[in-house]
């Protein structure tokens, strides 16, 4: 994790932090653009078949792990698109990031199926 931890304070001397941030928020826009008619879709079909709301959550779990490695994808792109030479493996940046958001959403996924989804039903 050290080694990870270096990884990102060279890119931000390389690079720089407006550059880094310019493209996350460009990432995030791009993704955007997708995730909020995905989210109109499985609430209407959430709607019209209630009583299979686990196996929705599931669904949405994997579209969620889906659209954050097209964000991340998306951040690598613009990341290199800006500067083409960069010494770091960005792969290695990049999987590491998606491995922490994907234990992020998996324990989401889980609360809900869990937590708060059996609270609702009594």
């Amino acid at each position: 994790m050290e080694k990870w931890f270096n990884s990102w304070i060279i890119l931000k001397k390389e690079l720089g932090i407006d550059e880094i941030l310019d493209g996350l928020f460009a990432s995030i826009f791009y993704s955007l653009l997708i995730t909020i008619p995905t989210i109109l879709i499985f609430g209407q079909i959430i709607t019209m078949y209630y009583y299979l709301l686990n196996l929705w959550v599931v669904l949405i779990m994997l579209v969620a792990l889906g659209i954050s490695m097209l964000q991340l994808l998306m951040w690598k792109k613009a990341l290199l698109a800006k500067k083409n030479d960069i010494s770091i493996n960005l792969n290695h940046l990049f999987i590491k990031l998606l491995m922490i958001y994907s234990v992020i959403i998996l324990i989401i996924g889980i609360l809900f199926i869990c937590v708060f989804i059996p609270m609702m039903q009594i």
